[in-house]
């Protein structure tokens, strides 16, 4: 059988499983899953096979929980317009314009390109070097650095 089959992929089949799941459809859980061994069998009743192909309970299961992913992805969404509302606005608008910074190198993932010079010349330290240079300074005259062995 080709896999493909396998997944809910077709159009009918997408508007058959998501009437069946959603609230007031018969397969329809308000809490937890639906019962996929007796949805299988619901499913090859209704299936023609060409339309709608015949699926496994795990195939049912694993769809269900990417449908329910979306299904709540789609509800935060909803329920976080009021607060998206502004940003959503300014962004919209004629009167919006952004910035956007150039790429960082490679070679140097923490500068700008426009740094990356300053670093090739020698004239940016590491992180290291510049560490110990702040120790050297912030350390009183007269004292000594002690390694211990």
């Amino acid at each position: 059988m080709n896999s493909l089959a396998l997944l809910i992929f077709l159009q009918a089949e997408f508007k058959l499983f998501n009437n069946a799941v959603s609230a007031g459809g018969q397969w329809c859980a308000p809490h937890g899953q639906p019962n996929f061994e007796a949805m299988a069998q619901w499913w090859s009743s209704v299936a023609d096979g060409t339309s709608i192909v015949y699926k496994l309970k795990e195939h049912l299961a694993t769809h269900y929980r990417s449908w329910m992913e979306h299904q709540q992805a789609n509800r935060s969404l909803v329920g976080s317009e009021k607060q998206r509302q502004p940003n959503t606005k300014r962004i919209r608008s004629n009167n919006h314009t952004a910035t956007v910074l150039a790429a960082a190198v490679r070679q140097y993932p923490g500068l700008l390109a426009d740094n990356m010079h300053a670093a090739q010349s020698g004239r940016a330290g590491s992180r290291a070097e510049n560490r110990a240079g702040n120790r050297e300074q912030s350390r009183p005259e007269g004292r000594e650095q002690r390694i211990w062995k």
